[in-house]
């Protein structure tokens, strides 16, 4: 470049000037102070040699074009310098604030991919089986039961000094009957206790005194209790977040995050394009495969997701590596996020044939809406 500048301006009265230019641009400091300096210079150039080139234009065009100045505006050239330097001190709050946000995504991503671990582990747990333990240690007989004695053999026994006086006798028949065939004890509560918290309904529990003479005073509640699906009822009447987080222990296949110790064979950059993705798509590995073998039935993947998923097939080499890295550590959850994805969508049969079907039927109206304009003559719209 500085040899066609020597050979074009050589022979030029401008050549010592543009030697007087460089030396005097030798003289600026390098650092980082100095590049808006070179900003302004480029913006400068700029200037003068737009016009510079459309004068020769014009004046091939009309030769008292010559006549007319350079205009040059300093301030309207510091006005785009003050103007790029924003822009670009903007741009990268930007693109901080988009690592933050990606970052934080990814994190949010990971707590809930282990919470549904641990919800995974606590699956087996039924409430029947909270039921079971409550039948077990409750005896309607027994108010107050012993606790199992430890075995005494090789210690000599220990008589206590002062005998306890022998408990009362229990009421008779005639005395239950005198207080309305209740006993003075208490009847216990078989309610198993629900695996998590339930909506608040506006009603008050009936005392055991006011039983008599409703429908309650023959109900067996343990016999009750068995006919009631305890499971359903506590999924239909949970609150707030409780009630997703049950829906999820029962309907969505439970994810892991990568953390430090998961492990990732894709390559990192596509990899964190996929994280991004199911960030945004906010749906569990069990929803994503239900929604793709039901054709999305509850349209819970939106079409530009569903463009989006497309880009991101796990290829035969990627599913033979994830294959082997779970079968020899045992366990899914070792995966990071984007490999795990990789790894549930890698058993649905089919994956990428169902996937661009459900894109063609969710596409299919748009598509037939814009044929039937064109036809009508209402667009000339090509494809």
């Amino acid at each position: 470049m500085a040899e066609e500048i020597e050979k074009k301006l050589s022979t030029s009265p401008a050549f010592p000037h543009f030697v007087s230019l460089l030396r005097h641009l030798l003289l600026i400091p390098r650092n980082e102070k100095t590049d808006e300096i070179w900003k302004l210079f480029v913006l400068i150039l700029q200037q003068i040699s737009l016009q510079t080139s459309m004068k020769e234009y014009e004046s091939s065009m009309d030769p008292g074009f010559d006549e007319i100045p350079i205009k040059f505006s300093m301030d309207s050239v510091i006005s785009k310098l003050k103007t790029h330097l924003e822009f670009e001190k903007i741009e990268k709050e930007m693109e901080k604030m988009q690592k933050e946000l990606n970052f934080e995504r990814k994190k949010n991503l990971e707590l809930e991919n282990r919470i549904s671990d641990l919800l995974q582990e606590t699956d087996g747990f039924s409430i029947t089986s909270f039921l079971r333990s409550s039948e077990t240690s409750s005896n309607p007989s027994d108010p107050c039961p012993s606790s199992p004695q430890p075995s005494t053999s090789g210690i000599p026994e220990c008589r206590p000094p002062i005998q306890m006086p022998p408990p009362p006798p229990p009421p008779s028949i005639k005395d239950l009957k005198s207080f309305g065939g209740f006993s003075t004890i208490p009847k216990k509560s078989y309610y198993p206790k629900p695996p998590n918290s339930m909506k608040a309904l506006n009603w008050k529990v009936l005392p055991q005194t006011k039983i008599k003479g409703t429908i309650f005073e023959k109900a067996e509640d343990e016999k009750m209790l068995k006919l009631i699906d305890l499971e359903k009822v506590a999924e239909q009447f949970a609150s707030g977040k409780d009630h997703s987080d049950a829906a999820s222990t029962s309907g969505t296949l439970r994810r892991r995050g990568q953390d430090c110790h998961s492990i990732s064979i894709l390559e990192s950059r596509r990899a964190q394009n996929c994280t991004i993705m199911l960030s945004k798509l906010k749906l569990s590995h069990r929803e994503i495969r239900q929604a793709v073998l039901t054709m999305d039935e509850q349209s819970k993947i939106p079409k530009d997701m569903i463009e989006q998923m497309l880009k991101y097939i796990p290829t035969s080499d990627e599913l033979v590596q994830i294959e082997e890295i779970v079968e020899c550590l045992k366990s899914p959850t070792v995966l990071a996020l984007a490999d795990r994805y990789f790894y549930e969508i890698g058993k649905i049969p089919r994956f990428e044939q169902r996937l661009r079907c459900l894109n063609a039927i969710r596409s299919f109206q748009e598509r037939t809406e814009i044929i039937n304009a064109y036809a009508n003559g209402k667009s000339f719209y090509y494809f």
